[in-house]
Order: structure tokens, then C-alpha cells, then sequence
């Protein structure tokens, strides 16, 4: 994460946010995983020197870390970390015994294992949307699910993916309530964007925890709300921030275009969510600040990158850049038939439409078959 994010000019030296480094490490390996999968299967024999990599460039930051903590901690500030950390160890052993339970999620019987282990048996085939429509969707989370298998050893990226988004968005709110929990005046004097945001959304996680059937489940969809929630909270906080005379949020700005163009790739439906933050973004970096341009040059052709070998995956699944759409589709020999994609996407207005209408349908035919 900090190896991407020095590289985007985001610097550590006064970033409020560490947990943002994580992100941005998780939004890199989501890139990594999908260029990979281009020529290789996503085996433990690929996925772990990634991790390795990741490992080797995170202990020099997490030992610097625990000496700076360790150095000169009040007395006070050690009870107040002692009680988070046991709070934040009991939601994680919660999380994790959830996790494990069998998945209900409709969709992940339907399509989303057997997407991981398309995943994990080969590298992107060309036209496997002609196979069944769901597998042409290109959601990049399938690929980070698919990893975390170590296949063929271990066979739980099931639980873990969403997990893990789970308490990093507990730990990212937590690590942005940090300085009202130092000094909780500071709660009265900010803006109220500032902090109310982020603890207004602490219930939305929480409900997003107990109701959800996706932490059992690789579903794009949980992983879609805990990204649109995170990227609320960092733009009203900024914000927040900006009304009170802040005006670098250079840091801010590059997490915020990161994690809206991951979240694309991760599910085609947030585009609109993406377009508004990037909106917000694009007039800060009009707003007259020296690094403005090549900042946002940086940040134009990284997203650039990412985007393309998201377009590239697309393409060679079903022979259209933003399935189930047909905008952009090639004659290409594996293409999936313009008739199926549009078959593809009116299943998924109905949907949204009046949710359960198809499942209800077929469960009602084949009652009568019966």
C-alpha cells in the first residue's frame, strides 16, 4: 500500500488516515490480480509471491509503527487503546464465526463460486460468457476472492473476502475518530462534517454486518456498499475540513479517486457513485492548487491503467467492454450474441424493478411441473 501510494504522491508525512495505505494496497492488488489473470490461472503458487512481496514491503512500516507507539505512550492513551483493541478482537472473532457459516447468498449458487474457480483453474478464456450469461460479468472482486482460495489448498476465499473489507472499515472509522478520542472537545469545536459523518455511519456498517448474507459469500455487492460508505464518510470529512481552512487534501483526493475507479471494476453499477465523487474531485483539482495539474496527470494515467486491463478482461469474456451492455461491442469470434447481452440486461432492470420476480417465477413453474 505505501509502495502504491508513494508512487500516486501520497506521502505518509501528515496523512490522518494510515488505515488509507491498506486501501490503496488492496485497490493495487485488485489491479496486480487481473493482469495476472490475463496468462495465469490465480493459484497459491501465484498469488502467494504477491503476498510475500506485500509482506517484505510492510514489516519496515509496521516495526517503525510499534516503536513510535511504544516509545511514548501516556498512561491514558494505552487504557483507550487496550479497550478498542479487545472491542475491535471480539467483533473480529463475531465476524469471522459468521464468515464461516454456509452462504445463502442467492447468487453466489448460482455464479460466484463457480466464477472463483474458473478463476482459479485458468486464465481468462475468451467468450466464457457464452457458457452462461453470469460469467461474462468482469467484477475484479471475483479475482481478490479467488486468490485468497490458494487454490487448490485452502478453499475458503469465500469468507475471508468480505470479512476482511468488513473490519477495514471498522478500523478506518475508528482510525478517523482517533482525534475525538484523544480530545472530545474536538467533537463540539470541527465542522460537523468533520467526525458526525463518521460516526453516523458506524450504524451503517453495523446494520450492513447483521443483515448481510455476503460475509459468508464473495459477493460484489457487500464490497460495493462498504466502498461507497467508506468514500461518503472521506469526502464529507474533507469537506468538513476545507470549510475550516484545510485546503491541501492532495492525500485525500488521490484515495478518493482510487477507490472510486476500483469500485467500478468491482461492480459496473457504481459507476454512478463513482461519477459524483469524481466530480467532487475534478473541482478540487480546478480550484487553482500548484500540484493540481501533475497530480491530476498522475492520477488520470493511473486510472487509465487500471481501467484498460478491466476493459481488456471484458472484452475477452464476452466481446464488450461493459457487459451486459452492448455499447462498444466487437464482431469478435468469441463474442457473445448482441440478443443475449440485451436478454442479459432486462433480467437485470427486472430485478431492480420488483426484486425475487424471476426467482419467484421459476420456483412457481416448476411447482406446476410438479
Amino acid at each position: 500500500g505505501k509502495a502504491a501510494a508513494s508512487l500516486l504522491g501520497m506521502n505518509e508525512q501528515g496523512s490522518r488516515l494510515s488505515t488509507a495505505f491498506i486501501w490503496v494496497g488492496w485497490a493495487f492488488i485488485l489491479f496486480i490480480l487481473q493482469l495476472l489473470h490475463l496468462f495465469l490461472p490465480l493459484t497459491a503458487f501465484v498469488f502467494i509471491p504477491v503476498l510475500v512481496l506485500g509482506i517484505a514491503f510492510a514489516v519496515p512500516g509496521i516495526v517503525s509503527a510499534c516503536r513510535r507507539w511504544s516509545s511514548s505512550p501516556s498512561r491514558n492513551n494505552g487504557a483507550v487503546i487496550l479497550i478498542i483493541s479487545v472491542i475491535f478482537l471480539a467483533i473480529a472473532v463475531w465476524t469471522a464465526s459468521r464468515a464461516m457459516l454456509s452462504p445463502t447468498n442467492y447468487d453466489t449458487g448460482l455464479y460466484h463460486l463457480n466464477k472463483m474457480r474458473w478463476i482459479n483453474s485458468y486464465p481468462v478464456i475468451p467468450g466464457l460468457g457464452n457458457l452462461h450469461g453470469r460469467l461474462a460479468f468482469n467484477q475484479s472482486f471475483f479475482a481478490y476472492a479467488a486468490a485468497l482460495n490458494f487454490y487448490p489448498t485452502f478453499g475458503h476465499g469465500r469468507s475471508i473476502a468480505n470479512s476482511f473489507l468488513l473490519l477495514l472499515s471498522l478500523a478506518t472509522f475508528i482510525d478517523l475518530l482517533r482525534p475525538v478520542i484523544r480530545r472530545p472537545s474536538l467533537l463540539l469545536r470541527a465542522h460537523p462534517f468533520e467526525y458526525i459523518s463518521v460516526i453516523l455511519a458506524i450504524p451503517v456498517l453495523a446494520y450492513l454486518a447483521v443483515t448481510s448474507n455476503g460475509l459468508a459469500s464473495p459477493s460484489p455487492d457487500l464490497a460495493s456498499a462498504l466502498l461507497q460508505l467508506l468514500m461518503f464518510v472521506v469526502l464529507v470529512q474533507g469537506l468538513g475540513q476545507w470549510q475550516y481552512g484545510e485546503p491541501d487534501q492532495d492525500r485525500r483526493a488521490v484515495f478518493l479517486v482510487l477507490m472510486a475507479v476500483s469500485a467500478v471494476t468491482i461492480k459496473l453499477s457504481n459507476l454512478a457513485f463513482a461519477a459524483v465523487i469524481l466530480g467532487f474531485v475534478f473541482l478540487y483539482f480546478s480550484s487553482g492548487r500548484k500540484r493540481a495539474g501533475r497530480l491530476g496527470g498522475h492520477l488520470l494515467i493511473v486510472s487509465a491503467v487500471i481501467l484498460v486491463v478491466w476493459v481488456v478482461h471484458s472484452y475477452v469474456l464476452s466481446g464488450t467492454p461493459f457487459y451486459p451492455s452492448t455499447l462498444g461491442r466487437l464482431p469478435l469470434e468469441w463474442s457473445v450474441p448482441a440478443e443475449r447481452v440485451d436478454n442479459e440486461a432486462k433480467w437485470i432492470y427486472s430485478w431492480a424493478r420488483q426484486p425475487g420476480t424471476d426467482r419467484n417465477i421459476v420456483l412457481s413453474s416448476w411447482a406446476w411441473f410438479e
